[in-house]
């Protein structure tokens, strides 16, 4: 691109942004067809607003390859021969190009069990057919024993709740005990316990995530001697050394489920919003991928 071609388009993309109230982005400074990266360490600060080197600037990761993507459509919408017409964008699946969006569906972070760090929270799920299991979902419930999974059209919550004004108190997470069915525990604390220095003692559930074992019994998946992750799965026999075959990986089914498989990544969202494809070439098989050379 010219310089004078740049001034126009910078000119135009801070009326973009004004327009729809946005901050302003920086003007580009030479054509976004290509970035060069600038080795060396990024300095941040820490929480006590002390100032640190870290990472790499010369990093390639899915952040910067969002910003180079938007500003590619944004001078495709720009250039009038490009107007009204759509772009395919072709990418393989390196550096974070597959990094999930804010809120987005993943497994990869989720732990066995409720709470502890398991990523960023995810968005609600409205359950379809496709997203229900067949295995039962009972829980004993005082002397009795009550239905406790969703149906078709039910939405899922990956977080519990947290009881605030308007929103339908919460249950407690399900306890697992070694015999019998698992049962709503009242008496596990719903806030986090704290002593004099701020530091938690006692995890409390409330806002926690529910973790693989809890989602998948809500949704009718969770099988007898599932577990949360298998290792040392046979090439050719497809089990574990204890026997068990791949429907017993809780990770696994969740990963296949519906609505987690058909997850749009941040980039997928990006192009996606602004009407154009993206196109993610076959994982393991570079001979059908676009060259980067």
């Amino acid at each position: 691109m010219t310089p004078a071609e740049l001034e126009s388009f910078n000119a135009w993309r801070r009326n973009q942004d004004r327009e729809l109230g946005r901050p302003e982005r920086p003007p580009l400074l030479e054509s976004p067809g290509l970035r060069f990266l600038v080795y060396g360490k990024e300095k941040t600060t820490d929480k006590a607003g002390k100032e640190k080197k870290t990472g790499k600037q010369g990093s390639w990761n899915g952040d910067k390859m969002c910003e180079q993507i938007e500003d590619v459509l944004d001078l495709f919408d720009f250039l009038p021969e490009y107007q009204g017409k759509q772009l395919i964008l072709q990418i393989d699946w390196s550096s974070g190009h597959s990094k999930k969006q804010e809120g987005g569906l993943s497994v990869t972070a989720l732990n066995w069990g409720w709470g502890g760090d398991q990523g960023p929270a995810m968005h609600d799920s409205k359950l379809t057919a496709e997203d229900i299991g067949t295995e039962p979902s009972l829980i004993k419930d005082g002397d009795g024993v009550r239905d406790y999974g969703l149906n078709e059209g039910d939405t899922q919550q990956f977080q519990f709740g947290t009881g605030v004004e308007g929103e339908v108190a919460p249950d407690p997470p399900l306890t697992w005990p070694s015999t019998g069915l698992p049962y709503l525990n009242p008496s596990l604390p719903p806030h986090d316990a704290v002593d004099a220095d701020g530091k938690v003692t006692k995890p409390g559930w409330m806002g926690k995530p529910k973790g693989v074992r809890q989602i998948l019994f809500e949704a009718r998946m969770l099988k007898k001697k599932m577990m949360h992750k298998l290792h040392k799965v046979d090439k050719t026999t497809k089990k574990d050394p204890s026997g068990r075959t791949l429907d017993l990986c809780a990770s696994t089914a969740l990963r296949q489920r519906r609505d987690f498989r058909t997850e749009m990544s941040e980039m997928e969202r990006l192009v996606a919003a602004r009407g154009h494809i993206l196109v993610m070439s076959p994982k393991c098989h570079p001979e059908l991928g676009c060259d980067e050379s």
